[in-house]
This record gives C-alpha cells, sequence and structure tokens, in this order.
C-alpha cells in the first residue's frame, strides 16, 4: 500500500517512516485495528508491565520499557 509521504512525515514533530525502520512500527496493523485498539492493546499493556517492573525493580524491564515509549514520544 502507498502512503502520501506529506501527510505521514512532519519533521520534527513526527515521521511514521522512522518508527516503522528503526521501532518495528506496525503501520498496515494500525491501519486495519483502529487507533483505540491499538492504544488498549500496546500501549496501555506495555504501561501496565512497565509500572509491575518498577514496583518489584526489575529495572532492566523498567529500562527496556522506557526505551519502548521513548521511540513513541521523541
Amino acid at each position: 500500500m502507498q502512503y502520501d509521504r506529506e501527510l505521514l512525515e512532519n519533521l520534527p514533530y513526527f515521521n511514521i517512516y522512522e518508527s516503522i525502520e528503526s521501532y518495528g512500527f506496525d503501520l498496515n496493523s494500525f491501519m486495519e485495528n483502529g487507533f483505540g485498539q491499538f492504544i488498549q492493546h500496546t500501549f496501555l499493556s506495555d504501561l501496565i508491565e512497565f509500572r509491575k517492573a518498577y514496583i518489584v525493580r526489575d529495572f532492566i524491564k523498567v529500562r527496556f520499557y522506557a526505551h519502548k515509549f521513548k521511540g513513541s514520544f521523541s
């Protein structure tokens, strides 16, 4: 599927192509399942796991999720 590059890239605010290449963002699944399911099943579940890891002081997992979230917001 071909995408309009101007709609998916607005530097320095967002760059979908960098997210796909560098962070493994799956745009096709995102478009098929919708944004709500993406937030519920991916983002929120990762946030819950991040909090659990912090509570039990598993800092390796904390670091993993911190880097994963950084990719979402950087």
